[in-house]
């Protein structure tokens, strides 16, 4: 009978270090790349290996790399993930809830301030690639550097629709890249100028 067997469960490692966000909110990390890249590596190659399952995690950011009881980063949460399948993306029906989350239209989740620019693009509706998760780790890296996001937040008294609008016509503009070049700007000589060429390629 259905009750007397086992009910189903899966065990994950104990990450006791809590998430990077946490880690951010009571020690900056601008102008230390060095430990930033000891932070980031891992992750990168994490989502290397992800990708080359072709699984898309497209929820990258800082509440979603937590630390072990040795301090090691791990890549965390994919709740969200889905194959590289992108008519499926496309076709899917979302709904997400959370602090940070929002629905913006079917098929594509995630959180806004992290989100790849073709993300927010209506005509043509553009899937999640393996590149909007390159693009979601580079807005991670550089906000740890540099203690600012490419895009500047909204709001919080904006709703759903107006906050995402607002980060599609940030994107819509290029705004973002002469945002990102005058904090890098403001950030030296902590951060070398290589980094620059770096966040514009990602």
């Amino acid at each position: 009978p259905e009750s007397e067997r086992d009910p189903a469960y899966y065990v994950m490692e104990y990450m006791p270090g809590g998430s990077l966000q946490k880690g951010m909110e009571s020690t900056s990390l601008k102008g230390k790349p060095k430990t930033c890249i000891a932070i980031l590596r891992p992750i990168a190659e994490a989502l290397d290996y992800a990708h080359k399952k072709n699984i898309l995690h497209r929820d990258i950011k800082p509440g979603n790399i937590l630390f072990d009881d040795e301090g090691k980063p791990r890549l965390s949460d994919f709740s969200i993930a889905q194959g590289r399948d992108p008519m499926a993306d496309l076709a899917a029906t979302v709904e997400v809830s959370g602090r940070d989350m929002t629905i913006v239209r079917p098929g594509i989740e995630g959180t806004l301030e992290y989100m790849a620019p073709e993300l927010f693009s209506l005509e043509p509706q553009m899937p999640a690639t393996t590149a909007s998760d390159i693009y979601s780790l580079a807005t991670l890296a550089f906000e740890m550097m540099t203690g600012q996001l490419p895009v500047a937040r909204t709001a919080a008294t904006l709703s759903k629709e107006e906050r995402y609008y607002y980060y599609a016509v940030q994107h819509e503009n290029d705004t973002v890249l002469e945002r990102v070049n005058s904090i890098l700007d403001e950030t030296r000589p902590k951060l070398h100028k290589g980094y620059q060429k770096v966040f514009e390629r990602a």
